[in-house]
């Protein structure tokens, strides 16, 4: 775990379903707490304890960002260069008519939380008006609006 940790730079690390007491060793944790602050993101989803007081000095966001909305985040952090979001578990869905559609809504909601982890959300909002319809919240990709540092490189996944 130290190696994949601290071997490769990701833009994002996400940690579902994992108590953080149960990363490997102090240089495991050390590493992830490091990578964050020094610019990294984190998603942490179904995390009983939270960060277990991982992440030192994170600084909570609040209110969140709008490019946020509708993600149930427990919280939102800046920690040192990195940010911090925490999400409640994955809805037990039943299998019924309609199940993948709720399924894909909270794929989109944690695919969000990702973007602003890593610090890639959209440079701009565009919202557009005709005379018979308004579109609110078009967000446009960071090249497309000129500024951001763009999409999301690579990532490490842990559950």
């Amino acid at each position: 775990m130290h190696r994949l940790i601290a071997g490769r730079k990701h833009d994002v690390y996400i940690i579902q379903n994992l108590p953080m007491n149960l990363l490997p060793g102090d240089g495991a944790r050390a590493d992830l707490a490091a990578a964050v602050a020094a610019g990294a993101g984190l998603v942490l989803t179904d995390i009983k304890d939270g960060d277990s007081g991982l992440m030192k000095d994170k600084q909570a966001v609040d209110p969140l960002p709008s490019f946020l909305s509708g993600v149930p985040a427990i919280g939102a952090y800046n920690v040192g260069k990195g940010r911090m979001i925490v999400l409640p578990a994955r809805p037990k869905l039943p299998y019924d008519v309609g199940w993948t559609v709720k399924y894909e809504y909270w794929t989109e909601q944690v695919g969000r939380a990702m973007i602003w982890a890593a610090g890639r959300e959209p440079a701009m909002k565009l919202n557009l008006s005709t005379r018979s319809h308004k579109y609110n919240g078009i967000w446009m990709p960071s090249a497309v609006a000129g500024a951001g540092r763009g999409r999301i490189q690579s990532f490490f996944f842990l559950a």
